[in-house]
């Protein structure tokens, strides 16, 4: 928290899995980051069938960082 960070993919497809402990920034129903991820990203229930790769909505996205008080703070890095 409070350290920028990015990632940047070199490939065609990628896939990443995120693990965090609820902490840092709070959502409008009192939630931290982990309420921003649950709203953005597909989840993997165990027994069940992992969601299917979805491009993310840009304006979606954006939207939810601002409920979250998540910053963009620049152009994604370049190698």
């Amino acid at each position: 928290m409070g350290v920028p960070h990015a990632f940047h993919v070199t490939s065609e497809r990628a896939e990443f899995m995120i693990t965090y402990s609820p902490a840092g920034v709070q959502g409008p129903e009192g939630h931290g980051v982990d309420g921003f991820f649950s709203e953005v990203c597909g989840r993997v229930v165990d027994g069940e069938e992992p969601p299917a790769p979805r491009a993310p909505d840009p304006e979606v996205f954006t939207s939810r960082m601002d409920a979250y008080g998540v910053d963009m703070v620049g152009p994604p890095p370049t190698l």
